[in-house]
């Protein structure tokens, strides 16, 4: 894929402007580049809230490659909610009329939030005409702060709601100890952060144990209607032992006949 240019749709919609002030993204957590639909690609914007209380994430509109601040939106998510927001949508929720001002040809974003905890996010390239997805996650760790949250977080899972029926998902979890363990597994509306149950599994040593998301919807009596198209997932010990797994997350693109990983989640960093 191309960087992303002034797309078709965008057309008549540059313009130039005074000089742009420089934008102070020390202090946030970029993601770059941004793909606007040029040549079909998009860019997809996860914000996942990894936290049991609920909490604000501001998406800030940056111009490439003057650092312009094209405007910002904030957005409200639940405890242990995820919203997939496109870059279309992005810039009509900060009200940013599409197109760029001179000499940009592109967007970033430039993600914050407030308090101890990293949140997550992910940054997903979809194509319409290929319909090829990737996971563009691409991360920025801190030293001395606590990740341990988004190691026990599958975000974003596609549900067995018939929308999705092209992009089936697949879960898994490693228990990497010498012996064996019992692991608690939350399930919850990502759209909402609704909890939608949980169970106990117990896996052997070096286990690694593989299944659809259907199997962790059946498990807690969940059928997903229009609109819960996206599953969140918590693992945690169930027992007195420390937390010793790897979790993963994989969709199968049926049209390409081809897995992609989409279980990197990166940190928001907190201002």
């Amino acid at each position: 894929m191309k960087f992303a240019y002034l797309a078709a749709f965008l057309a008549g919609a540059m313009f130039s402007g005074p000089a742009a002030a420089q934008f102070a993204g020390f202090a946030h957590t970029a993601v770059a580049p941004i793909y606007d639909g040029t040549n079909g690609n998009t860019s997809y914007i996860r914000l996942a809230n990894t936290s049991t209380a609920s909490k604000q994430i501001s998406v800030t509109v940056i111009g490439m490659p003057s650092g312009r601040d094209y405007g910002s939106f904030t957005y409200n998510l639940a405890a242990w909610a995820s919203q997939q927001k496109s870059i279309h949508e992005i810039l009509r929720d900060a009200g940013i009329t599409p197109g760029y001002i001179v000499p940009d040809t592109a967007y970033s974003v430039y993600l914050s939030t407030v308090g101890t905890i990293p949140l997550g996010f992910q940054h997903i390239v979809y194509n319409a005409s290929t319909r090829a997805l990737q996971n563009m996650s691409a991360c920025n760790y801190r030293p001395n702060m606590d990740y341990a949250a988004l190691n026990r977080f599958i975000g974003n899972v596609h549900t067995d709601q018939a929308i999705m029926s092209a992009y089936p998902a697949t879960v898994s979890i490693h228990h990497y100890a010498g012996g064996s363990a019992s692991y608690l597994v939350d399930v919850y509306v990502a759209e909402t952060g609704e909890h939608k149950g949980n169970f106990t599994m117990s896996l052997q040593a070096n286990e690694t144990f593989t299944a659809p998301m259907g199997f962790f919807e059946q498990r807690v009596n969940w059928v997903p209607v229009l609109g819960q198209s996206h599953a969140n997932l918590v693992f945690r010990r169930d027992d007195i032992g420390p937390y010793q797994a790897v979790v993963g997350h994989r969709v199968f693109n049926a049209a390409l006949d081809s897995t992609i990983s989409m279980a990197q989640y990166c940190p928001i960093n907190p201002n």
